[in-house]
């Protein structure tokens, strides 16, 4: 299979990336830090990875803050087959274009399958242990030894199933430990019946012998009845002896429980009853007690306030009319003003004559002296006029509100004589100590109430009055009792409890032993149909014993026949791989080193050395430069022998850097040599490997 181009998307260091390649030798040239082993994983990811299931590692390769898919796309070439390969990683969707039909296949499983069956190999991992070797590993295939050698046992079943050696021999064991496992946690088939058949022997032989002792069990079931009906009569009546001997000291007990609680309720009915009585005559008080509602209380207590409060009032203003009256009474004018306002109009007069006669000359000042004499006057008589109608003001004023208190008083002593009428008493003051006496007898009341309701503790006095006379019943009937019952004495007491208890073990013991023979004559009774059955079982365990023991022969045989042909099929394919090994390496280290030879069981190899004339071990005695190009020609030996017919690209990722000039230049003669049957890509940093392509991608 050849890769012809190649496109990477968001990969890595590729963002968008593309290349053609050709059959042949293609060298990929890059310096440090250029992306050649990105490009060497994106190859594999896109030959074996699932991209809806893809692991994390691939999805981390994506290109950093990038929010495109990350796509890898290629043209395939095979002998059977032209198409492109496209996943995109990110939808999880694959898809395979045959250019050839012009058909999509977008069944990943399918797609796999095509892809794989090209290249030669199943599994990634198979791929990079052989034809693909990354950068500083061209030692590391280890950990695919097994699915090495099982690739090479698989031509065991002729190549069409490919189903491994290994698995058909692991099948073999797997039911060979099923049939013959002697573990006590899981046992095998042969050992279950082996112990099925032990028990059926057990059963086979007990119920034989249970037939055989029908007879005797049938007397022994028959005396072990008698017995058992004597035991019985005897233990009911030794029974009933020690109830009622019980029964005796229980009474005694109950009479001396049953007086002490009729004493405490004849005790506490005493004082339901007296309680009950205060109550009644409480109740009695109460009700001869005036009862003033708590509205007209309220009224008489505020009209009586109101009456105390306008009395002192009242004749606060009796006094300030009388003495308003009196300063009315008693307030005259001053004549002397008067005089004064007369003299005053006549100096003014006699202004205005002398100015018009000009008797003087001060007349101007005559009249000025008269007009502001005359107003002085006028106004010391305007202030004695609002004196005057001031105290007449006031005394109205005083009088109309003595009136008012008159009248407040009179309305509200009517109010106060018509409530006090209603409840025929004859003062507030009665009405304050009806109201004392009565809460001070609601509080009795209340209180005598509380303790009534606490004896009773949720009963009426009816019921506890019962229940007196059930206990007096009760002393009565315990009393009887004891006069009729006859005491037994301790030891006595004690002797036929034990007798009881041992009339009752026998009892119980008599009543197991009847029924075991019971259950074993119903056994033995039906041990005919049983024996046939365990016999018929039997033989049937026998058979499949027999069937196991011939198919454990066969499986042996089937084991050991796959295991010869395995070692067969090792020997020569092991044979193959160390001849091709030998023949690269001879090539490439212008032969020095000869032959390889592999272990079967590890593929761990050695070198032989002529020098020393004997097999040396690589990794002891061989320089690390010559057991890598020991582990190259190994591994580009089995990509022949593993792909069979089929042509798997080869990829190196720069393995040459310590390989001197002489072997790298026997090296790429040896891959130029390969390279006209397969297509092989050789990542490098190197520009001397280009005169030996033939294709170059500068990276």
């Amino acid at each position: 299979m050849d890769l012809t181009s190649l496109t990477l998307e968001n990969f890595g260091k590729f963002e968008n990336f593309e290349c053609s390649l050709t059959p042949g030798l293609n060298v990929i040239k890059g310096g440090n830090e250029t992306g050649k082993s990105t490009l060497v994983e994106a190859i594999t990811a896109l030959l074996f990875s699932d991209p809806k299931s893809s692991n994390e590692s691939i999805m981390m390769s994506k290109t950093w803050g990038s929010r495109k898919p990350l796509v890898l796309k290629a043209n395939i070439s095979d002998k059977d087959f032209l198409g492109i390969l496209e996943k995109d990683f990110d939808s999880g969707l694959a898809k395979l274009v045959d250019e050839n039909q012009t058909v999509p296949v977008d069944d990943r499983n399918r797609i796999f399958e095509i892809i794989t069956d090209s290249i030669g190999f199943r599994s990634a991992e198979l791929f990079e242990a052989t034809s693909c070797i990354k950068q500083g590993k061209i030692t590391q295939i280890g950990g695919s030894v097994e699915e090495i050698k099982d690739n090479l046992g698989s031509l065991i079943t002729g190549g069409e199933e490919d189903l491994a050696a290994s698995e058909i021999i692991g099948r073999i064991e797997k039911r060979i430990h099923d049939i013959t496992s002697n573990d006590e946690k899981i046992l095998g088939l042969l050992m279950k019946y082996e112990k099925e058949q032990d028990d059926l022997d057990y059963n086979i032989e007990k119920v034989i012998r249970e037939i055989t002792n029908l007879k005797n069990w049938r007397g022994s079931l028959a005396q072990m009845k008698v017995a058992h009906r004597n035991v019985v009569d005897d233990y009911q009546s030794k029974k009933k002896q020690l109830e009622d001997v019980l029964k005796t000291e229980k009474t005694q007990q109950e009479l001396i429980e049953v007086s002490n609680e009729n004493n405490e309720i004849t005790e506490k009915l005493k004082k339901i009853k007296s309680a009950g009585q205060k109550i009644e005559e409480l109740n009695e008080s109460l009700n001869q007690v005036i009862e003033v509602s708590p509205e007209d209380r309220e009224k008489i207590e505020d009209m009586e306030s109101t009456i105390k409060y306008l009395r002192p009032k009242q004749k606060e203003l009796e006094k300030d009319v009388e003495s308003g009256q009196n300063a009315w009474a008693n307030f005259k004018i001053n004549p002397a003003i008067i005089g004064w306002m007369v003299l005053s109009i006549g100096v003014f007069g006699f202004s205005v004559v002398d100015y018009m006669m000009l008797l003087t000359e001060y007349h101007f000042d005559l009249g000025a002296v008269g007009l502001v004499s005359l107003m002085a006057s006028m106004v010391m008589l305007s202030r004695a006029n609002q004196k005057k109608t001031f105290l007449k003001e006031q005394l109205n004023n005083n009088s109309q509100k003595l009136e008012n208190v008159k009248e407040e008083i009179d309305r509200m002593s009517e109010e106060l004589k018509n409530l006090l009428t209603k409840y025929k008493i004859t003062s507030a003051n009665e009405v304050h100590q009806a109201s004392w006496k009565r809460s001070d007898l609601e509080k009795q009341l209340n209180s005598e109430k509380r303790c009534y309701k606490d004896l009773l503790e949720g009963y009426s006095e009816e019921e506890i009055e019962i229940q007196q006379q059930n206990l007096e019943k009760d002393i009565s009937d315990n009393k009887t009792f004891l006069e009729n019952s006859v005491p037994l004495e301790p030891a006595e007491l004690e002797r036929l409890k034990l007798i009881v208890a041992q009339l009752e073990e026998q009892n119980n013991t008599l009543e197991n032993e009847i029924k075991s023979f019971n259950r074993l004559i119903e056994t033995a009774e039906s041990g005919f149909e049983l024996l046939g059955s365990y016999l018929e079982r039997k033989e049937v365990i026998s058979s499949e014993k027999i069937n196991l023991v011939e198919e454990l022969a066969t499986l042996s045989l089937t084991e050991e026949c796959i295991e010869k042909a395995r070692q067969n099929v090792m020997i020569s394919t092991l044979e193959l791989l160390e001849n091709r090994t030998s023949e690269m390496l001879e090539i490439i280290t212008n032969g020095k080193y000869k032959e390889v030879r592999f272990d079967r069981t590890s593929l761990k190899f050695e070198v032989f050395s002529e020098k020393k004339n004997d097999w040396v071990n690589s990794h002891r005695e061989l320089s690390k430069e010559t057991v890598e190009q020991v582990y190259l020609t190994a591994r580009l030996a089995l990509t022949e022998i593993l792909a069979n017919e089929v042509s798997p690209p080869i990829i190196l990722d720069d393995p040459f850097s310590s390989f001197d000039q002489e072997r790298r230049e026997n090296t790429m003669k040896l891959l130029k040599q390969m390279s006209e049957n397969r297509q092989i890509l050789l990542l490098t940093t190197d520009d001397e490997y280009d005169r030996w392509a033939d294709n170059t991608v500068q990276l």
